[in-house]
């Protein structure tokens, strides 16, 4: 299973053997690694599912939007536990 991240890498991978032919040599930091897997997976006969795009923190760009999330969060727990 991939959960495949918005700019092109993953969030999660999770594999029932090693499988070390899908990451040899592929350029990391790169918009294209999780098509790179694809085809590396295809060319294997593997099967899998990608059952959500999801967004990581790769880069200090990435932080604003942590960073919201979490005062987003916060907020929301603050009204639980006030009962609200």
């Amino acid at each position: 299973m991939f959960l495949p991240a918005e700019d092109g890498g993953y969030v999660l991978i999770g594999l029932r053997q090693p499988l070390p032919v899908l990451f040899d040599g592929i350029a990391w930091g790169t918009g294209c690694v999780m098509e790179t897997t694809r085809i590396r997976l295809r060319a294997i006969g593997a099967t899998w599912r990608e059952p959500k795009v999801l967004w990581d923190v790769d880069r200090p760009a990435d932080l604003p939007r942590l960073d919201a999330l979490w005062r987003d969060e916060a907020q929301r727990s603050a009204r639980w536990v006030r009962g609200g």
